[in-house]
């Protein structure tokens, strides 16, 4: 998937910023600002277009640290974000794994996030 070098340069840029902010809470606490940031950063690793492995790492170490938080809703996004890199990536059935952790775990919690179940009905 190739994107414009314009849009790739801005994406490039983002990464690098928040790779500044995470060394500036590596040795802190706060999970859940660790969580955040590993999220967004999966995400532009993922908008990059070939850098879906580095997406995926950034996404499960956020994952961990969502999960010791116990942040139910970023956690929801995460799996949903998880999915969209797996399938990105050619890995379906993580893809899948990953789509049925973010419905089951949106149902158990009684939430609503139809944004994530109109996103991941695609596959």
């Amino acid at each position: 998937e190739l994107i414009h070098s314009d849009k790739k340069t801005k994406l490039l840029n983002q990464i690098s910023k928040l790779q500044d902010e995470l060394k500036v809470v590596e040795n802190s606490s706060n999970l859940l600002m660790k969580a955040t940031l590993k999220k967004r950063m999966g995400i532009l690793y993922r908008q990059l277009g070939d850098s879906y492995s580095k997406s995926i790492e950034f996404l499960e170490s956020a994952l961990s640290y969502s999960m010791a938080v116990g942040d139910v809703k970023l956690q929801i996004d995460i799996y949903g974000e998880l999915a969209l890199s797996y399938f990105k990536d050619g890995q379906l059935a993580k893809a899948i794994e990953y789509k049925k952790h973010c419905l089951n775990t949106i149902k158990q919690n009684g939430l609503e996030y139809q944004a994530w179940e109109k996103t991941l009905a695609d596959f």
